[in-house]
C-alpha cells in the first residue's frame, strides 16, 4: 500500500537503557493502511509526519528472533 519506503536497521551501542536493536521504516505515503501502536506527529521541513513506536518480535539481522522496537514514519 505504501508508494515510497526505506527500510533498514540500527544497532544501538551507546547509553544503557536505550533498545539495542531497532528496526525502521520511512514511508512517503500510504493508501489504505497505517500501524497501530504509540504514535506522535512531528514537522520537518513544513512536512508533517506521523511516527508510530511498535514492540515486535521476530527475525533480526543477528539471525535469530528477538523483541526489538519498530519505527514508522509516516508522511
Amino acid at each position: 500500500n505504501s508508494r515510497l519506503c526505506v527500510y533498514g536497521w540500527f544497532e544501538n551501542k551507546g547509553a544503557a537503557g536505550n533498545p539495542p536493536l531497532v528496526e525502521y521504516y520511512i514511508i512517503e505515503d500510504w493508501k489504505d493502511w497505517c500501524p497501530s501502536g504509540n504514535s506522535k506527529t512531528v514537522t520537518i521541513d513544513g512536512a508533517e509526519y506521523k511516527i508510530f513506536q511498535l514492540d515486535h518480535t521476530g527475525p533480526t539481522i543477528h539471525g535469530n528472533t528477538e523483541t526489538f522496537d519498530q519505527y514508522c514514519s509516516v508522511r
